[in-house]
């Protein structure tokens, strides 16, 4: 009886072992979700990707400007989790996003895709 009290408790174990492993832990990157347009609005800083430090303003009214070297801007659609930004100097960039914590002052923002002339875009950015 003792031995089989043994077994049961370490399948019972082993069983909890196997379902705490084989749990997928929420990603930041998840683009499957379609992104509420209100989310987006505001100012984000970029965290990674080559751009830390630097700011982007999503406006309302589908407009963004940002702070590199020099002032870019131009304006935005959003369709889903697919951002396209057109800037005023020509260029077109479309990439996907993720938004963790939507709507909350701690919010973060994955953005993966490319530019029209074929540049790799992946950054990352925290709401402002």
């Amino acid at each position: 009886m003792k031995k089989n009290l043994i077994w049961c408790f370490l399948a019972v174990i082993t069983a909890g072992l196997l379902c705490i492993s084989l749990v997928s832990c929420d990603k930041d990157d998840s683009f499957s979700t379609p992104v509420n347009a209100s989310h987006l609005v505001g100012w984000w800083k970029f965290t990674n990707g080559g751009l830390e430090g630097k700011t982007i303003q999503f406006d309302s009214n589908g407009t963004y400007s940002a702070s590199f070297t020099y002032l870019y801007a131009g304006y935005y659609t959003l369709s889903g989790n697919v951002l396209t930004l057109r800037s005023s100097r020509g260029n077109k960039y479309t990439v996907k996003i993720a938004i963790k914590n939507p709507g909350l002052s701690f919010a973060k923002m994955t953005m993966e895709g490319t530019s029209d002339s074929g540049q790799k875009i992946s950054y990352t950015l925290e709401k402002n």
